[in-house]
């Protein structure tokens, strides 16, 4: 499977292999009980992948972005949590693509055990294609004429105090 990103040549990279890599779970990314954090398995997956691709395929996805001016950003994750990943454990990460879109991208990641037995989750992640040139930065609420009296949350009130 190609990949085609406007103005560069196509990446000829077989997309279709399962890399999997392994991490162990970091106190600081646990709850109380010794549990991974939810919303630590979106970032252990993520970073596997881009580890991945560095690994498997010989692609820094940011330097490979601002080369392009083209990449990707996260639109929605759909996750299933299966058995927690606890403290100190190794767990097994493999990614794959399992759609990709002229528009946007599919990956797959399962989180496993380190033997490949038992699954951790189940991660749909789905990316939108971004050209980097045509990105406009939106002015902050707090930018323009007397921007130091406006708070950024209007409906809190905020006492503000020169310094």
């Amino acid at each position: 499977m190609a990949i085609f990103l406007p103005n560069i040549k196509p990446i000829s990279h077989d997309f279709r292999k399962t890399p999997s890599t392994t991490y162990t779970v970091k106190f600081t990314d646990c709850d109380p009980y010794g549990h991974l954090n939810n919303a630590r398995y979106l970032d252990y997956c993520l970073n596997a992948r881009e580890d991945q691709l560095e690994k498997f395929y010989g692609i820094n996805i940011f330097e490979a972005s601002k080369k392009s001016h083209f990449g990707w950003v996260v639109y929605g994750h759909q996750i299933i949590y299966i058995s927690p990943a606890i403290y100190r454990e190794e767990v097994r990460i493999q990614s794959r693509i399992i759609e990709a879109h002229p528009k946007a991208l599919i990956v797959e990641f399962i989180m496993y055990n380190h033997h490949s037995h038992a699954p951790k989750c189940l991660l749909w992640t789905t990316l939108s294609t971004t050209i980097w040139l045509l990105a406009k930065a939106h002015p902050s609420p707090t930018s323009g004429k007397n921007s130091s009296k406006k708070p950024f949350f209007p409906s809190i009130p905020v006492a503000l105090k020169s310094v």
